[in-house]
């Protein structure tokens, strides 16, 4: 699988999780809801070797965002 796949994989596998579209995932909509599965995702991602900087572009956000993220929850979100 080449990581663009896996990328793509990850994503879709959260957001059957919490039960919401790509769109919502990549929104810059700040709720609950949202912001845990993209807790979710940036930790499997990260799990993946990809740079906070990476992981934010994906997302449409700074590497700030997704550093402030890790460090909020942790691996607390994994499953």
């Amino acid at each position: 699988m080449t990581p663009a796949e896996e990328i793509k994989k990850v994503m879709h596998d959260v957001c059957e999780m919490y039960g919401i579209k790509r769109e919502e995932l990549v929104s810059p909509k700040r709720s609950p809801y949202l912001v845990r599965a993209r807790a979710e995702a940036y930790n499997r991602l990260r799990n993946f070797g990809l740079t906070s900087v990476h992981i934010g572009k994906l997302f449409g956000r700074e590497h700030s965002s997704v550093l402030h993220s890790y460090k909020k929850f942790g691996n607390t979100v994994n499953v």
